[in-house]
């Protein structure tokens, strides 16, 4: 991932989380606990969790910009926090299956990526499309932009 993918704005939330260009974390601990919980890590989650697996973010509320709000990365803690029965009714409204990669809105959202590197936002029936991969996601949680909701029909 580099520098480029992200505003001035976002990248200092992400250097200020520990992450750089160069991050190169090993994902067998993610792969072993996704696995454990039901869940296929596809070519783009494994890729993602190298780079940002782990990372905890804070930024800007996009409703409340003076007070903050987090995101983080360790998908093993955001799989075990739901139920596998919601990633698989989010699964099915995005058509295609998807895998625990966060959280977000202070633990209010599950984010999930499909094999296709989309990354998606769930709770209960309500799934969001986050950004097209996960360095557009990361940039539009930081940067507050507004999410479309993914329609189950």
């Amino acid at each position: 991932m580099t520098r480029g993918a992200f505003s001035e704005h976002t990248l200092r939330a992400l250097e200020l989380a520990g992450w750089s260009p160069e991050r190169n974390v090993p994902t067998e601990h993610f792969e072993h606990g996704l696995s454990t919980e039901g869940y296929e890590v596809s070519p783009p989650v494994r890729a993602f969790l190298r780079s940002f697996g782990g990372i905890r973010l804070e930024y800007p509320h996009f409703r409340q910009p003076e007070s903050l709000d987090h995101a983080h990365f360790d998908a093993i803690i955001a799989a075990e926090r739901i139920f596998k029965d919601h990633a698989v009714y989010w699964s099915e409204i995005a058509k295609q299956r998807l895998c625990v990669i966060g959280e977000a809105f202070d633990g209010g959202m599950t984010l999930l990526m499909g094999p296709d590197g989309t990354v998606f936002a769930g709770r209960d029936d309500l799934l969001l499309v986050v950004g097209i991969d996960g360095a557009d996601a990361i940039e539009a949680l930081c940067a507050g932009h507004e999410l479309h909701e993914v329609s189950s029909s």
